[in-house]
């Protein structure tokens, strides 16, 4: 999926108004919960901490993450790749509860958002699932 970065990205109102929205750069106790969630949403092909890890160390990567209290219940993230001049955008998920409420597309939003914020003009998006969110 290519996505054309050059007009403004529209927000999206966030309908669950307790969930929180951030960039999260994760110590390693953060990681580890990070990758639980994950698991839950992945159980067949988890992410593990070696891609994360791997992740992590791209140019201009963040996690943008979503929290109803401490709980995480979805996220994306993205970075720059190296090999062509596109942001990525990986690992987007909701936790089941919380889907068909505009967080899937809130997290998509932020990250696009993000993208052409450090001046990407045009996106990829890795994908080993689809799971409508």
């Amino acid at each position: 999926m290519a996505q054309d970065m050059t007009e403004e990205v529209n927000a999206f109102e966030n309908s669950l108004q307790r969930i929180e929205i951030r960039h999260w750069k994760m110590n390693k106790e953060e990681q580890n919960q990070y990758l639980q969630t994950e698991k839950e949403i992945w159980p067949d092909n988890p992410l593990g901490m070696e891609r994360l890890l791997e992740f992590k160390g791209k140019p201009n990567w963040t996690a943008i993450t979503a929290f109803d209290g401490k709980d995480i219940v979805g996220g994306i993230m993205a970075w720059e790749d190296l090999e062509e001049p596109v942001g990525v955008i990986e690992d987007l998920f909701v936790k089941e509860t919380y889907r068909k409420l505009g967080l899937g597309r809130n997290l998509l939003t932020s990250g696009l958002t993000y993208l052409q914020s450090v001046g990407f003009k045009e996106m990829s998006e890795e994908k080993r699932f689809n799971i409508e969110l």
